[in-house]
């Protein structure tokens, strides 16, 4: 075991040893080489959300203003949303103006508190294989370690989330929360989750409604960005250039309401929920190519305000991991 084990380091210094033999040149090495405005072009998002999970598309944009401040904003619709539309339970109260599909609507504002650059050894791939032996699969890389310059930023950020969705009274078995009071009448109230109980004409076991969610947060990012181009002799260009944006949130939403339902008979029923929580957090990260068009990537997970339900861990309906993919285009010509 021992000598296997020496001749393995051996032959991983002979490789290090050779991969840094390799002649280049630097091209470019500015990580503040930036457009002054990207456009995300989003074709699929997927949010897993407790209350409501739904697939989409979307559009992101950024602006740099100037040192201090920039500009995002984030706009996502549903093409496939589990909640909206018709439901086998066709007798249940439902929504007065319908179930219409997710709209997420985010305006972000970053306050730089920390902008500078620190020497670093950078990865330039060279080239990647992959090849699979049995069960498992194997990546061969190489690669070379070139001195460049990455920039740091720390910022203080904040914004407003609003989010209209369909919501399943069921989902994390929260009906005993809802409650329904007749617009008519507001001595005649109920809650949902009985199978006994019956108000006109509609069962009242489940219901489903829409609910607006307007959330302030604010929290901290942290970005760290690499633009370096290099030539290296017999591989051509090849780059480390990259733009990561990593963030925490807390949330408070002022507003979390509900449309009013409508039972088999006309009557109007105005909904409320006595279980919600107001505070919300989040952790997320964001990928594009600091000066060119590319794939850009943003993930987030956390728990968002809402209503509690009865559920606990991860499938509580406040919980959600939310993953976009797209393209991103740079450009100062806006």
């Amino acid at each position: 075991m021992k000598k296997f084990l020496l001749i393995f380091s051996i032959l991983l210094i002979g490789i290090n040893v050779y991969s840094q033999n390799i002649n280049y040149s630097i091209r470019s090495d500015d990580p503040y080489d930036l457009k002054r405005a990207v456009i995300h072009l989003d074709p699929f998002y997927v949010d897993a959300w407790g209350t409501n999970m739904n697939i989409g598309w979307g559009i992101r944009a950024d602006y740099i203003f100037n040192k201090q401040l920039n500009f995002a904003l984030t706009f996502r619709r549903a093409y496939l949303d589990k909640n909206a539309g018709e439901h086998m339970d066709g007798n249940l109260m439902y929504a007065t103006s319908g179930l219409s599909k997710y709209i997420f609507v985010e305006p972000v504002v970053n306050y730089t508190l920390a902008d500078y650059t620190k020497r670093a050894y950078l990865r330039i791939v060279l080239s990647s294989s992959s090849y699979t032996v049995g069960n498992y699969r194997y990546t061969n890389t190489k690669f070379i370690n070139v001195p460049g310059t990455a920039r740091h930023v720390f910022s203080a950020r904040g914004g407003i989330m609003f989010i209209n969705a369909a919501i399943d009274f069921s989902e994390g078995d929260a009906e005993p929360d809802f409650e329904a009071v007749n617009t008519q009448d507001k001595s005649d109230k109920f809650t949902f989750g009985s199978y006994s109980n019956n108000k006109g004409g509609s069962g009242t076991y489940n219901g489903y409604t829409m609910m607006k969610l307007t959330s302030l947060f604010a929290g901290i990012s942290y970005k760290y960005i690499t633009n370096l181009v290099v030539d290296v002799d017999g591989w051509g260009g090849r780059r480390n250039a990259g733009l990561n944006d990593i963030y925490f949130d807390l949330m408070f939403a002022p507003v979390i309401s509900y449309k009013n339902v409508a039972a088999s008979d006309k009557s109007v029923w105005e909904i409320s929920n006595k279980n919600q929580n107001r505070i919300g957090w989040r952790i997320g990260w964001q990928y594009r190519h600091p000066a060119k068009t590319w794939m850009s990537f943003e993930a987030a997970f956390g728990a968002r305000s809402g209503y509690k339900g009865r559920t606990k861990g991860i499938l509580n309906p406040r919980a959600f991991l939310d993953i976009t993919m797209g393209i991103s285009i740079p450009t100062n010509k806006l």
